[in-house]
């Protein structure tokens, strides 16, 4: 489900609503990077504002478009969404949130959560909220994350060849937050090769964040297309068995792949299939899949 703020446009920055700009601007004091350090309306780099000012504006819902926060850079309007996550489709509203469904009275919620559309989730407020799946799914800019990795993925893959695309996602609990690392790339592979991907280290000095008060939520990646292959290869949707193997108990993981064909038992892609075949988003522990959903690229 898009909303509005879904894809925040990041070529210009418009400008702040009438209550935004009522507010008389503070300084942060000095990050060393820009001349009027906090002291600007977050139009530029060299107008930025202060943190407090960018954390009123947010609570006060008066952005309407990203800004420049000093010492952080550019920063989309943070917002807090409720709705119904997935599951029974009935459009009654009274879900609420997945396990609470069979009160709505609908008599069709079922599985609720289990392979339906993915909903907006919650904006985490602690980094306990933001380890919870369903709102790491749900967020909209992780969501953008998601679709950028498939589409890496997607844009790498020839008749040389393929490999998988991925990154770290991490949470900053005082901008409330999540922050994606540096991309990482799988060994290209091609034919039936077993394509895979190493997260390497999570720290965030290596992920393009040093200094930044974040922790890392979970790695996110993307299993290749077999669009460009023609030999006898297939490909099982979902966390592999060494996806599994990287995880250690209370960790999750994230893949993209394809829903698939299914056969004797599970979804295989076969080589040759469109780019645009339905995907999904699995969701997934040491033991295996915990919840899966269909993801609109």
């Amino acid at each position: 489900m898009k909303t509005e703020n879904e894809n925040p446009k990041l070529k210009e920055i418009k400008q702040l609503s009438p209550d935004a700009q009522n507010y008389s601007y503070g300084s942060c004091g000095s990050c060393g990077s820009c001349g009027s350090c906090g002291t600007g309306d977050g139009s530029s780099p060299s107008n930025c504002m202060s943190e407090d000012m960018y954390y009123k504006l947010c609570e006060q819902g008066a952005l309407q478009s990203p800004v420049y926060v000093c010492g952080w850079g550019l920063m989309i309007p943070q917002v807090t969404e409720y709705g119904y996550y997935g599951g029974c489709g009935c459009g009654c509203g009274s879900c609420g949130s997945c396990g609470s469904c069979g009160s709505c009275g609908c008599g069709s919620c079922g599985s609720c959560g289990s392979g339906g559309e993915i909903g907006s989730g919650r904006m985490p407020q602690t980094l306990e909220e933001a380890r919870e799946y369903i709102n790491i799914t749900g967020n909209n800019y992780v969501q953008d994350v998601m679709r950028g990795l498939w589409n890496e993925m997607l844009s790498l893959a020839n008749e040389n060849g393929r490999q998988e695309v991925g990154c770290w996602l991490f949470f900053d609990v005082k901008m409330k937050q999540y922050r994606k690392g540096t991309t990482k790339y799988g060994v290209p592979v091609s034919g039936n090769s077993h394509a895979s991907i190493n997260p390497g280290s999570a720290s965030a000095s290596e992920n393009g964040l040093s200094g930044q008060p974040v922790s890392v939520i979970t790695f996110i990646h993307a299993h290749t297309t077999l669009s460009h292959e023609y030999e006898d290869v297939e490909h099982i949707c979902g966390p592999s068995k060494s996806d599994l193997d990287a995880l250690k108990d209370g960790e999750i993981g994230i893949v993209l792949d394809y829903v698939g064909t299914f056969f004797e038992g599970k979804n295989y892609m076969f080589p040759g299939h469109s780019d645009d075949a339905p995907m999904k988003i699995y969701v997934y522990n040491n033991k295996g899949v915990l919840e899966d959903y269909d993801f609109d690229i």
